[in-house]
């Protein structure tokens, strides 16, 4: 990053103290623990992230339970719409997540604006067009007939519940919005656990995530 000046936003950010991300919006961990974030470029400590222990992950889950009583009646075009406006979000933003996350990867700039948000603003909508088409079956069952009756039997995809995401640390934030699209589409919601290495750029989107409507 020596010779792209950071975006006054990013510097900011790098600044904060980065508690969990939970229910909406940020908590201390009930751990006293933190975890540096290096950036490998330069072997310079860029900023410091709370790190979560089993109690805090419980609280995660339950958090994460309340939200699929309410996402999963969420109607599917609704659904959908929200991650339209994530992915617009993450465009407006795209210098802002680029930088973030060159800063924590190492990655070249480039590749940080064409992967990591480019290509999650594309899959975002990709999965936001499944919202209304993922669809069950009517079935015609092969079973005898003693009278000449004939049966009929259907399926339903419903929401299965909480979804975990674990993120590897080399494209942080393009395989998380894989996880979590696929997740939040189909009704589920989920808990994103990004790498100790690379957890800065996902906790932007999850405040993007809110602004989006989630």
């Amino acid at each position: 990053m020596t010779d792209i000046p950071l975006l006054p936003q990013v510097e900011a950010f790098l600044r904060r103290s980065h508690a969990l991300f939970i229910h909406g919006g940020y908590v201390q961990s009930q751990s006293s623990q933190t975890l540096e974030v290096i950036n490998p470029a330069t072997d310079h400590v860029i900023a410091h992230v709370a790190d979560a222990n089993a109690a805090d992950v419980d609280a995660a889950v339950e958090s994460a339970r309340r939200g699929f009583q309410h996402w999963s009646q969420v109607a599917p075009a609704v659904r959908g719409n929200v991650l339209l406006k994530l992915a617009d979000l993450l465009e407006q933003h795209r210098e802002e997540l680029a930088q973030i996350e060159t800063c924590q990867s190492g990655k070249i700039i480039q590749i940080s604006r064409a992967f990591e948000v480019d290509q999650a603003a594309h899959f975002l909508r990709y999965y936001a067009g499944w919202a209304t088409k993922i669809c069950g079956q009517t079935i015609t069952p092969s079973l005898p007939s003693f009278a000449g009756e004939r049966y009929t039997a259907f399926t339903l995809r419903e929401p299965v519940g909480v979804v975990v995401g674990i993120v590897p640390w080399n494209f942080s934030t393009m395989i998380a919005i894989w996880k979590l699209a696929s997740a939040l589409v189909t009704g589920c919601s989920i808990i994103i656990k990004p790498s100790e290495f690379t957890p800065l750029t996902i906790l932007r989107v999850a405040e993007l995530a809110v602004d989006a409507g989630l």
